[in-house]
């Protein structure tokens, strides 16, 4: 484990990038996606249905230990630019279900979040911020920046690499987790509609990221 961490910290260690194809919580009309991020005691998965281009809904599921986060999301594009060879998005969503922690009992609780990104053929860069909510407790928070440079340049019927630079800041207190920050270098595979990431945090988190368009 330890060779594979440095392997990918020398092959990623100046680069960023990201992919023609960003994860967005909102696809085509009658689009499915299915978008799975790894986090440093658990997962995070979510199943996404967009009935038309500016708004989806969905299961999510966080999972840490033996604790768990699950409801349902709804997720709207509010804006879209198009500009010469570049597109800006920017997205909200809010979700409702319930928590629970260890052996309690399933407790409401609500999420909401945002993204804004702006891309080209050769540049990306984006911000996410989602909160959770819980009547008994502290909110839960995390916001993450990413910005990168492709490589090259690929179509998307062929293999697709690419590198990101991520930094995090985020804290849980229902789980127990502290305010810290993470910087994480990503390398990128996206081959037609099928996207994943494999990286390691400056705090030695293996991080794998997936997603799936339907």
């Amino acid at each position: 484990m330890k060779a594979l961490k440095c392997t990918i910290w020398v092959l990623l260690g100046s680069w960023v990038v990201a992919a023609s194809s960003v994860a967005h919580p909102v696809s085509f009309k009658g689009g499915h996606e299915m978008i799975f991020e790894s986090r440093s005691h658990g997962w995070d998965f979510r199943f996404l249905h967009s009935p038309s281009p500016h708004w989806a809904v969905g299961p999510y599921w966080i999972q840490s230990r033996s604790h768990y986060d699950t409801g349902l999301q709804a997720s709207w594009l509010v804006h879209r630019g198009h500009f010469d060879s570049a597109q800006s998005n920017l997205y909200l969503w809010i979700g409702s279900g319930g928590v629970r922690l260890r052996s309690e009992r399933v407790r409401g609780a609500a999420l909401a979040g945002l993204q804004a990104d702006f891309e080209t053929r050769d540049f990306y860069t984006a911000w996410m911020s989602e909160w959770g909510f819980r009547a008994t407790d502290r909110p839960r928070f995390e916001h993450k920046a990413r910005i990168g440079l492709a490589p090259y340049r690929g179509d998307d019927s062929k293999l697709n690499t690419w590198f990101i630079f991520e930094s995090s800041y985020g804290q849980n207190p229902w789980w127990a987790e502290s305010a810290k920050w993470k910087l994480t270098p990503m390398l990128r595979f996206y081959y037609q509609n099928v996207l994943w990431e494999l990286g390691v945090s400056n705090h030695g988190e293996l991080r794998w990221n997936w997603m799936v368009h339907l």
